[in-house]
């Protein structure tokens, strides 16, 4: 299980060094997915028994404070990394993972290391919990991915032992500007080679007491798997190619019963688009079938209505817990089985904060849909390097509150 608790210790770093710094993989333009989630309202209580009881009026003015309500929260974010090639990568697992800056519109670079100040960033086929110090909905963001493996080169990272530079000495004074920017990063990073600056985020997207899910998907411009960087790609280096952010809510409300668990599902599968692979998931749960997108399917960069499964079985499948899968195209039975929770299931590899608990009745999930068919997944080290076996076709899950 080495390879498992690698997988945590990074998506832990990333949660950890990320919430310093509040910094956000995040992209929306008229090319972005804002998909908005139902809102569940809130229950009429009725009307209030009246108790007899009256206070009398003095006439004095009323100094005490006033109750505003509860005080919002900023969203909950949750990034993941399901780019096809970035900076025409290796295949090794440090090819393609990124580390994040950003810009504020009015106020510049973002000040602090790039996000997460780890080695190893965040790598094709990984993600987790990334949440803001602050609220967001009031900013407009232009958030700037950064090759971790070419600032790792550089010895930029939080254990080289060396002084860390910012984001504002890594990056130009205006990163999308002309030729690069006002004025040269002092590292020697380029735009479109070492970072790439991804669509603005309009102020009013990400807004407060709500969750997000920001899926980077797409290639840079070197890239040379045209067959899965997405419609219209033209291999053109010194461009960011298909690289593209689509920002989709996530349904926060509870089950309509305790024992109930919400889910909703992610399409970032690319290689499976196009395939033009229907991605019709399942649930298996004690004898049922639950269809999670029920007459239809979820499309590339989409995210599927929350559908309630019933008498939920959170155990492991030794227990009779619930298994996730396909439909399958060809009318046979469900294919690409995998616990929600136990070994080898989908909770020992997600950004659920604590897989002990993993998908569990009485709240709502999101599972991503990740990885190429063609390649393996089977996380795993040579020689103490960990490569990218994060490549193969996978599912992460997240909470959705």
């Amino acid at each position: 299980m080495k390879k498992m608790d690698w997988l945590r210790y990074g998506l832990t770093s990333f949660m950890v060094t990320g919430f310093a710094t509040g910094a956000t993989l995040a992209g929306c333009s008229d090319d972005a997915t804002v998909t908005p989630a139902k809102d569940g309202g809130t229950a009429d209580t009725g009307p209030v028994a009246d108790t007899g009881v009256t206070t009398p009026d003095t006439g004095a003015a009323d100094t005490g404070p006033k109750d505003s309500g509860p005080t919002p929260k900023p969203a909950t974010l949750y990034a993941v990394n399901a780019a096809v090639d970035i900076g025409n990568s290796v295949d090794r697992f440090t090819g393609g993972a990124i580390r994040f800056c950003y810009v504020i519109k009015g106020l510049g670079v973002s000040s602090g290391p790039a996000r997460p100040d780890t080695a190893v960033g965040v790598p094709i086929g990984t993600g987790g919990p990334f949440p803001p110090p602050t609220s967001l909905q009031t900013f407009e963001l232009t958030p700037v991915i950064i090759l971790a493996e070419n600032l790792a080169q550089r010895g930029i990272f939080a254990d080289s032992g060396a002084p860390q530079p910012d984001c504002t000495k890594l990056l130009p004074v205006d990163p999308g500007g002309p030729d690069g920017g006002v004025s040269a990063p002092d590292s020697g990073l380029t735009l479109n080679k070492d970072f790439y600056v991804l669509d603005t985020i309009p102020s009013g997207t990400l807004k407060d007491d709500r969750s997000y899910m920001l899926l980077l998907t797409g290639c840079s411009g070197d890239s040379t798997q045209s067959s899965n960087c997405g419609s219209g790609f033209v291999t053109n280096p010194g461009t960011k190619g298909t690289l593209k952010v689509s920002v989709l809510e996530l349904d926060r409300n509870a089950p309509a019963t305790a024992t109930g668990a919400g889910f909703q599902v992610v399409h970032g599968s690319s290689a499976l688009a196009a395939l033009s692979y229907p991605v019709k998931p399942v649930i298996l749960n004690g004898g049922t079938q639950s269809a999670l997108t029920p007459g239809g399917q979820v499309n590339f960069q989409n995210i599927s209505p929350r559908v309630d499964v019933p008498s939920f079985n959170g155990g492991s499948p030794q227990d009779g817990g619930a298994l996730f899968g396909n439909i399958n195209p060809d009318g046979g039975p469900v294919t690409d089985l995998q616990p929600l929770n136990g070994p080898q299931s989908i909770s020992q590899v997600t950004g659920i904060p604590d897989p002990s608990v993993g998908f569990a009745a009485g709240r709502s999930h999101t599972i991503v849909i990740l990885g190429d068919p063609s390649k393996p997944f089977a996380p795993g080290f040579d020689a103490g390097v960990p490569l990218n076996g994060f490549r193969g076709v996978h599912r992460l899950g997240f909470p959705n509150k």
